[in-house]
């Protein structure tokens, strides 16, 4: 299963709790009341049901809504 970015983006904005069109690649999540533990968990709902499998500290490291974007490879277009 693939997903467009912005399909991508939509979904991350359901988990973090935002605005629609909020969210951008440059986003950082650390200013994001949504980007604690259980948007994370989101996060890795959200790749697995993209057949996505990282390490769950690859998610924590994570500094902006692109870096999101780029652990999820080739199934986000």
């Amino acid at each position: 299963m693939t997903k467009t970015k912005q399909e991508f983006i939509d979904e991350l904005e359901c988990i973090l709790n935002t605005e629609s069109g909020a969210l951008t690649e440059s986003v950082e999540l650390v200013s994001l009341q949504g980007w604690d533990s259980t948007g994370m968990l989101g996060v890795i709902a959200v790749l697995d049901d993209l057949d996505v499998q990282v390490p769950v500290s690859q998610i924590r490291d994570s500094r902006t809504v692109a870096d999101l974007i780029k652990l999820a490879g080739d199934a986000v277009m």
